[in-house]
């Protein structure tokens, strides 16, 4: 996602808001917004021991436990915490 001219290389991280009770098509809708990832650990740093994970790894965070959760690859189905 890194742009000719950016100041900062990427960092190849993602983090998503919480979703709630969005719809897939809301969620897809969001708007993309570049964040420095230290002003993301200073609202929630709930996710910083996942820092040193490996590239391409995806969790997901259950609200209920606080706990993240990995996610695998399904094809046809996309990201799955419970396959």
């Amino acid at each position: 996602m890194a742009s000719e001219g950016d100041k900062h290389p990427d960092s190849g991280w993602r983090v998503r808001g919480r979703m709630g009770n969005a719809t897939d098509e809301e969620a897809e809708a969001r708007e993309i917004a570049y964040v420095a990832l230290g002003a993301v650990s200073n609202r929630d740093g709930s996710w910083f021991h996942l820092i040193d994970e490996p590239v391409n790894t995806s969790m997901m965070r259950n609200f209920d436990t606080g706990r993240y959760l990995p996610e695998t690859w399904n094809q046809g189905q996309g990201f799955c915490s419970t396959c």
